[in-house]
């Protein structure tokens, strides 16, 4: 699902509900935005539809992968995580894995927040991960889910999604 016009988000607040499994089991899913001068997300596998595109997501990843296209990152903690990421470089800000079963089938609530470089996300009401860029700098993206399970067989679901977005200054 992606919102094709262009923003400049500086803020955002989004509450939605994700749903994977049913199959064996991968890749996952992210929710992010991406520079909108870049193609369309869409990389396979543990790219989970959106690395190599510039932009930030976060992601909810459900398979332990060690080497993505051409990117060669650390081994994924846990089979099981959420992160933040630069999905250009392939890197993780943060991750955490004090999350539920992401591929219980079943519908997962999510609310993640974003304020001029500071995430902050939680699933099914748990701690929320947190973390803060200190690099940030605004750019014109779009805001898209995107999904992939490279060789398997997972659904990926997203519904009630509800989406503010902000596009004033920084301080």
């Amino acid at each position: 699902m992606i919102w094709t016009r262009p923003l400049r988000p500086t803020r955002f607040t989004a509450s939605f509900s994700i749903w994977m499994g049913e199959g064996n089991g991968a890749d996952g899913m992210t929710f992010g935005m991406f520079e909108a001068a870049a193609e369309l997300p869409g990389a396979t596998g543990g790219a989970l539809g959106a690395f190599l595109e510039p932009g930030l997501a976060i992601e909810f990843d459900t398979y332990q992968n060690i080497d993505i296209e051409e990117f060669v990152l650390e081994l994924d903690g846990s089979p099981n995580h959420i992160g933040i990421d630069d999905t250009g470089t392939g890197t993780s800000f943060a991750t955490s894995d004090d999350v539920p079963d992401l591929s219980c089938a079943c519908w997962l609530p999510v609310e993640a927040s974003f304020d001029c470089g500071r995430f902050e996300v939680s699933v099914d009401g748990r701690p929320p991960l947190v973390h803060a860029i200190d690099s940030f700098e605004p750019f014109d993206a779009v805001l898209a889910f995107t999904a992939s399970t490279g060789g398997s067989t997972d659904v990926h679901a997203v519904g009630d999604v509800a989406i503010e977005v902000d596009e004033s200054a920084c301080p």
